[in-house]
């Protein structure tokens, strides 16, 4: 018998101490008594002979009291502590509820937790320090609700105020939403159109920027979209190297001067013919006519070649600084492949950062990237894509990437490459991140690309059509993103049905009209 139990039991028997003949035989009464089976008296108690409960008196006998049998002992019970979540105990407390999400911004769901509305204005939830910055991720799988979720997002922040650009919109889904908020479309690469962007439009000039600090932003901005349509235009086989992005610069650069600051991609083209020839020639960068040659030839489509006719001449159309919603639609431009559509998406991007940039407009800009995986082809890309996330706030703007799945940022580039390390840190970048379904397969590697809790990704696996987890940092909402749609959000949200009928008629209510009746 253990010290602990040998203690308990002269407790309850009694223990008397000494060694004289008399102690000695109690002692040996004891445990004469111990040896013989225990007759306890049966009798019926009435109330009036129970003892009562009063300053810490316990019912029943004492523990060292013969009659209690060593039955009785003065140890506390210590069972084992148990942990159970919030369903198992669901018994006990039936009215757990999670904190409710301040009321901020445009119904966005029904939080399935507490019932109640979600509201979501990212801007406003910066400001009271509830996201660390304003990126949003959209991820899910195919008909899982991202896309109907992504034109609710941006209508209802535009009724709100706000502004959204699309900066390339390949499926021609949002033209209609576009029309019915009244906002602009922008239609790129359409067969026989003679609409062109200039890639190398200066482009809008922020208030307040003096000339110098003009000058070298347009000039930074016009050499990476160069650069990165080089990239695109090699399959990003291979990176330029330092020497070709320098007769680059070069032959930019000699462009601006001879047009009073008008360059065109045509005009680049033809100055790094010039190059090629060796008619251009400059001490300081040596022998420069291998590289013009080289980017003379990769250049090409996009003049004279299958690419051509859409990005290489003096802009047609005017960015709209003052459209609540601007699509640049890139659907026609589909059949020019996939380059096409990563060349848009860089140009398109370089064009309306300089309406970005100016944030004493005090306007707030939704830029969104619907198939976000072209946006990251290059390093380049890769790289404006982060310098954007990092300067979101102090623009004013939400960066908006949707992808299929959190996966599609570990297929960017080989393992161990500089555009697969910036595609994952892109990835982690997001203060929010909003997961649709995903097939179970790729849930694992999902999560671990965005940084996904292990809870967060138990909820995702359970999500129906229409369900989302809204993941900021630790904290996890589930939304049901369907319950609030109206019958003209049905209408022109539907991404199974066809987007490319004519603009909302008279007879349709608008999208304003609609969701405040």
């Amino acid at each position: 018998m253990s010290m602990r139990g040998q203690e308990a039991r002269r407790q309850a028997v009694g223990h008397i101490d000494g060694d004289t003949k008399s102690q000695r035989q109690s002692r040996k009464e004891i445990r004469d008594r111990l040896r013989q089976p225990v007759q306890l008296e049966r009798r019926s108690w009435t109330n009036s002979e129970l003892p009562t409960v009063a300053h810490g008196a316990k019912h029943g006998p004492k523990a060292t009291q013969p009659e209690s049998g060593g039955f009785r002992s003065t140890l506390r019970i210590k069972p084992p502590s148990h942990r159970l979540t919030s369903e198992e105990v669901a018994a006990f407390w039936p009215y757990l509820t999670g904190q409710p999400w301040p009321t901020i911004g445009p119904a966005m769901g029904i939080d399935l937790e507490t019932e109640q509305l979600w509201c979501f204005d990212p801007w406003e939830a910066y400001n009271r320090d509830l996201i660390p910055s304003t990126g949003v991720l959209i991820m899910g799988g195919y008909r899982k609700g991202k896309s109907w979720f992504l034109k609710r997002f941006i209508v209802l922040l535009v009724l709100f105020g706000r502004q959204a650009i699309n900066t390339s919109d390949s499926k021609g889904e949002h033209v209609r939403v576009a029309h019915a908020v009244g906002g602009t479309v922008i239609q790129v690469g359409a067969p026989g159109s003679r609409l062109r962007i200039n890639a190398l439009d200066g482009g809008h000039r922020p208030r307040g920027w003096d000339a110098d600090q003009w000058a070298d932003a347009v000039r930074t901005r016009r050499s990476l979209v160069l650069q990165q349509i080089v990239t695109i235009l090699n399959s990003g086989l291979r990176a330029m190297t330092s020497h070709e992005r320098n007769v680059l610069d070069v032959a930019l650069a000699n462009v601006v001067t001879a047009t009073d600051d008008r360059p065109t991609i045509r005009l680049v083209w033809l100055e790094l013919a010039a190059i090629a020839r060796g008619e251009v020639l400059d001490e300081e960068m040596g022998d420069m006519r291998e590289a013009g040659r080289e980017l003379w030839s990769t250049l090409r489509r996009l003049t004279v070649g299958n690419l051509s006719g859409m990005f290489e001449d003096e802009s047609t159309v005017e960015f709209d600084v003052d459209s609540p919603y601007t699509v640049f639609d890139t659907e026609a431009m589909a059949i020019r492949g996939e380059d096409a559509l990563a060349i848009a998406q860089a140009v398109t991007q370089a064009w309306v950062m300089s309406v970005l940039s100016d944030k004493k407009s005090g306007r707030k800009f939704v830029v969104a990237r619907e198939e976000g995986w072209r946006d990251m082809n290059s390093v380049t890309a890769l790289e404006a894509q982060r310098a954007q996330q990092k300067l979101a706030g102090e623009l004013g703007i939400v960066q908006l990437l949707v992808v299929h799945e959190g996966g599609d940022f570990d297929a960017v580039g080989p393992a161990g490459s500089k555009e697969r390390e910036l595609a994952q840190q892109l990835a982690k970048g997001f203060a929010v991140k909003i997961s649709f379904a995903q097939e179970i397969g790729q849930l694992a590697a999902s999560a671990a690309s965005v940084g996904l809790t292990r809870e967060q990704s138990d909820l995702i696996a359970d999500l129906e059509v229409g369900e989302c987890v809204v993941a900021i940092g630790s904290t996890s909402i589930v939304l049901n993103t369907t319950e609030l749609t109206t019958d003209w959000e049905r209408t022109y949200f539907d991404t199974s049905g066809s987007m490319r009928d004519s603009p909302a008629t008279d007879s349709t209510p608008t999208a304003s009209e609609e969701i405040h009746a």
